[in-house]
């Protein structure tokens, strides 16, 4: 069971070419109206998890597969497993695919000086980039990404939740309150095996 405060951590996890590992780490805060049993958790964190991911997917390469995602309660020191994607299975794009570390970059600015939180979004196709440069087409069809990221939201189930930006030295978080879209590639770098989230 979840309780109100519990902080999540949520590995979505994706496959490139059927074997590389491809994933991105998101943290959120129980935010009510509720505790929430861990069954609704791990439903929730997919639901999450595909109206993020769901967004543009025509234009993510098919040779992405969407593997399992991991659901963590930090608070509570609970491993609620790997889960399947409730639908999504596959990227939808035909095109040539860019490098997963090419990444779109979203940052949400807290209010704490030096403080901002970074997501990776990867796997598009080499259509959408020139010379370094996400096309003006797939930044509009992406404007509405950081707001799924880094907006608080109630899932189909009724449950409540607000995305942070988690110190996990500290053990502390920020809440984003300002967000925007970097128009340039960003490489997301590989973390070493057993380092990071």
């Amino acid at each position: 069971m979840a309780s109100l405060g519990d902080i999540i951590r949520v590995v979505a996890g994706l496959k490139f070419n059927a074997t590389g590992d491809v994933q991105n780490v998101f943290h959120l805060l129980v935010s009510g109206p509720l505790p929430v049993s861990d069954a609704d958790l791990v439903d929730d964190m997919g639901e999450h998890l595909e109206d993020i991911y769901s967004l543009n997917n025509a234009n993510r390469a098919n040779n992405i597969t969407f593997d399992l995602y991991n659901v963590v309660n930090l608070t509570a020191d609970l491993e609620l497993g790997e889960h399947p994607w409730p639908s999504l299975t596959a990227g939808l794009g035909g095109g040539e695919a860019l490098p997963p570390g090419d990444a779109l970059l979203t940052l949400a600015r807290t209010g704490k000086s030096r403080v901002q939180g970074r997501n990776y979004s990867g796997c598009w196709t080499e259509g959408n980039n020139a010379d370094g440069q996400w096309s003006t087409t797939f930044l509009t069809a992406m404007a509405t990404l950081p707001g799924l990221i880094w907006d608080a939201f109630t899932t189909s189930l009724g449950n409540d939740y607000t995305p942070i930006i988690y110190n996990r030295t500290l053990g502390t978080f920020e809440l984003p309150v300002e967000y925007s879209i970097v128009p340039q590639t960003s490489y997301q770098r590989r973390r070493r095996p057993g380092s990071g989230s």
